[in-house]
Parts: C-alpha cells; sequence; structure tokens
C-alpha cells in the first residue's frame, strides 16, 4: 500500500498517500503517488498541500462507527498535532492505518468507546429535529392559512422551493416526517449505547 493514492472526502482534503519518506495530503484530487509527491515542490495556485514526516508520528487512532482517522505526530516546534483524515471507503481507512502503522512498527490496541460522546450527539441531534420540526411547522400552519412569504436573499430561490414543498407537505405531513426523523435518530442512539464501538489505537508500547 506505500506509494498508494487514498481518496478522502473533507473540504481542503481530496488525496492521501505516503511512502518510507511522509505522509502528504492535499486538496487536489491525483491518481498517482509520483504526482502527489511533485505537489510538494510545485503545487498548484489553490492547491493546499499538507506534510506529515514519518520519524514524527507518533499515534494512528480511529473509531470504527466514525469515518475519521487521527495522526499524532510531532511538529518542527516540537508540539503534538493531530491530524483528522475523512475516508471516503471505511476499508481504505483501515488498509492505510495497517500498512502505515506496520511501517512504523506501531503495536495495535482496541478499546471500547465512552458512551457519553456519541450520546450526547445524538441527543443534541434529537433536540435539533425537534426545533427544526416545530419551526418548519408554522411555517406550513402560515402557508395554510394563507400567509405569504416572501425569501429575500443570495438563496431566495431555494427558500421559495421549501416553502412550495411546506405549503405541499402541510403541517400534518411536515410533523409525520420531524416523527419519523426522531424516531429513527433515537433508535441509532438506543443502538450506539447499547452496543458501544471500538476505538482502534496504533502507537508505540
Amino acid at each position: 500500500m506505500i506509494e498508494q493514492i487514498f481518496e478522502l472526502v473533507d473540504k481542503n482534503q481530496a488525496s492521501l498517500g505516503f511512502d518510507h519518506e511522509g505522509i502528504i495530503i492535499s486538496s487536489k484530487s491525483y491518481d498517482q503517488f509520483e504526482q502527489l509527491k511533485n505537489s510538494t515542490v510545485k503545487k498548484g495556485l489553490i492547491e493546499i498541500v499538507t506534510q506529515i514526516t514519518i520519524a514524527d508520528l507518533e499515534k494512528i487512532e480511529y473509531n470504527q462507527e466514525e469515518a475519521n482517522l487521527y495522526l499524532s505526530y510531532t511538529n518542527a516546534n516540537g508540539k503534538v498535532k493531530k491530524q483528522n483524515l475523512t475516508f471516503h471507503d471505511p476499508d481504505e481507512r483501515e488498509n492505510f492505518a495497517n500498512e502505515l502503522g506496520a511501517l512504523k512498527n506501531f503495536t495495535t490496541s482496541t478499546k471500547q468507546e465512552a458512551t457519553q460522546k456519541p450520546l450526547l450527539w445524538n441527543v443534541l441531534g434529537l433536540l435539533t429535529i425537534v426545533f427544526v420540526t416545530y419551526g418548519l411547522h408554522m411555517i406550513a400552519s402560515g402557508a395554510q392559512n394563507g400567509e405569504n412569504y416572501q425569501p429575500t436573499g443570495r438563496k431566495r430561490v431555494i427558500g421559495q422551493l421549501i416553502i412550495e414543498g411546506l405549503s405541499i407537505l402541510g403541517p400534518n405531513g411536515v410533523l409525520i416526517c420531524g416523527g419519523l426523523g426522531f424516531v429513527y435518530l433515537s433508535y441509532n442512539a438506543w443502538k450506539r449505547y447499547s452496543n458501544p464501538a471500538q476505538v482502534i489505537t496504533l502507537a508505540y508500547d
């Protein structure tokens, strides 16, 4: 897997690769590692390139239920930094971690995640659904009663489409959609809390 291109899905991250010298992350998509490596010498006008020396890498860590992977490394000032990578394919993330860990002779360890953090995020998601459903229900009720909403600003066309969609759904339709979203997220919260994910760490003992 050395000198292979891995696809990332972050706004400023599109390509990832590594060799025996370092890890390279670019905001531009590349098909070949040699092209990616050349970007460290001469990058594009709006290209963002990040380099991490293999010798400076301290730890690789990821949660099996999430798309991210974190690289902990020591920068030139001696400070420990963390680089977040979001992979397009979970299998590629695992392959990347294993190959990079093998290059560093890291030891792999597994522990169960703390349940509080994912539970908190799910609770915040449930609250968001409640408030959004309430707001959309009010707009749908107003539209049904003949109130004329005129969106303004640069995205007024999108706003008008949303209002028209709410008019079609009606207040009851909005409540049904919001209720389904609430039930779905509640199930996910319960499932995640009942079956905590595993956190994989690759580092020196």
